[in-house]
């Protein structure tokens, strides 16, 4: 597969606006560099090319300087732009002449952390377009996509949003295009990838598979974003290979059937510190995944459809506070009989429900996590004796003071406490490059 690398931003709003984006540093490597190596250790790709302009003297003088030292066993060349095309016109004109079904598209201002593989490892059909996407903290100041069945049906662009929420996805700045496609993009000469490109493609009706990735891939457009990036790697390393997996009810939010009450509810309460424990792991980048035992639905009690708009009521809660989960995952199985208006096919001993540990398994297999460098935290044991190696276990109990979780794990009582450990963890466990 080849790949192209949209380097011919200018990063006027950078902290070094003379410096192509590509060529920014944290840690001891640019953007580039990250880029670069994320696509050789893909194993998917065999020809880089950098589409550059503004600055291309100052990249193309690194990029010879860099090849000369790394050890990079694929094809990486250049194509520098007459005139500025945006991010689409000029990858429109060399997508043309392109051999194959199709090509991986990453902007030049992105750090990866991870994100370029996850996302080369998700495209299982190089017959459809790809958007990898993810949450984000500012949900009202960025381009959002709506997914219907899995495909982009949608783009709203953040100059258009209201009062209204929408979904929380935005565009990470990693794309895989069909070459068949093209006649679809803008005829003009310049073009934005994303606002035109894009949404032609979606308005025409050609696929648009819409991936949600885990690993927290950031542009670093703004010097506030590259300081809060930089101290971010020093502390937590370039890539986080794990996440954390937390229970829903009674640990996120109060359980809305506790009391036995079946009817759909109108709001959410969450569990005092969710929220600024959420914004401190947002910030850091570490990705959370809320995996939750709903056996109401195969009791009959309650509707699949009924605990969907739970979820959704509890995003948008989260969406109001700059915060979010990366992943919602329940269990809709009951393995006991003997209730009235139950659900025989969901009536199973499965694999997903806690304490087994199917949902956990199959989300790390997906996203690439890695398990032993994860945190389970719940309020209950089987929450927490998950069957699988997990490298902490968090019982949040803040009303008993008895503990009967079997393994080796911590109590706490508070999201304060909570914070401190995970954050403790991440920085002992995850990589730095």
């Amino acid at each position: 597969m080849r790949a192209f690398i949209i380097g011919g931003g200018k990063g006027s709003r950078t902290a070094n606006p003379s410096l192509p984006k590509v060529l920014t540093s944290l840690g001891e490597s640019t953007i580039l560099e990250y880029q670069i190596e994320e696509l050789q250790k893909s194993g998917e790709i065999d020809h880089i090319t950098l589409l550059l302009g503004f600055g291309h003297e100052q990249v193309v003088a690194f990029l010879d300087s860099y090849l000369s030292k790394a050890n990079i066993g694929l094809l990486i060349d250049y194509v520098i732009e007459e005139e500025p095309l945006g991010s689409g016109g000029m990858l429109k004109r060399v997508l043309k002449d392109c051999q194959g079904q199709g090509a991986f598209v990453v902007l030049g201002d992105v750090l990866p952390r991870g994100g370029i593989l996850e996302s080369i490892s998700l495209i299982q059909n190089d017959s459809e377009n790809y958007v990898f996407v993810h949450p984000n903290n500012h949900p009202f100041d960025s381009d959002s996509i709506i997914s219907t069945r899995g495909y982009a049906s949608k783009i709203i662009k953040k100059n258009d949003k209201k009062e209204d929420l929408y979904p929380n996805l935005s565009p990470v700045g990693f794309f895989f295009f069909r070459i068949a496609d093209l006649d679809a993009w803008p005829i003009m000469p310049a073009f934005d990838l994303v606002h035109e490109a894009l949404c032609n493609l979606i308005t025409v009706g050609k696929k648009v598979r819409v991936e949600e990735i885990l690993k927290r891939s950031t542009d670093l457009g703004t010097p506030d974003r590259f300081e809060l990036m930089k101290k971010n790697v020093n502390n937590y390393g370039h890539v986080i290979d794990g996440a954390i997996f937390i229970d829903r009810d009674e640990t996120i939010i109060r359980d809305p059937r506790k009391d036995q009450e079946f009817e759909l509810v109108n709001e959410i309460s969450l569990i005092e510190g969710v929220t600024e424990f959420l914004k401190a792991v947002n910030t850091i980048g570490i990705p959370v995944v809320c995996v939750s035992n709903q056996p109401a639905i195969a009791k009959g009690f309650i509707s699949r459809e009924k605990v969907e708009i739970e979820f959704q009521l509890l995003k948008s809660r989260l969406d109001i506070s700059n915060v979010y989960i990366d992943k919602y995952l329940y269990c809709p199985h009951y393995p006991e009989s003997g209730f009235e208006g139950e659900i025989q096919e969901l009536k199973v001993i499965c694999e997903c429900r806690k304490p087994k540990p199917g949902m956990i398994v199959e989300t790390s297999r997906i996203h690439s996590l890695d398990l032993t460098r994860s945190v389970i935290i719940g309020d209950s044991w089987m929450d927490i004796e998950i069957d699988t190696e997990i490298g902490s276990r968090i019982h949040y109990f803040p009303y008993t003071e008895k503990c009967d979780i079997l393994q080796e794990h911590h109590c706490v009582s508070s999201f304060e406490e909570i914070l401190l450990l995970v954050t403790k963890f991440f920085q002992e466990k995850s990589s730095r490059c």
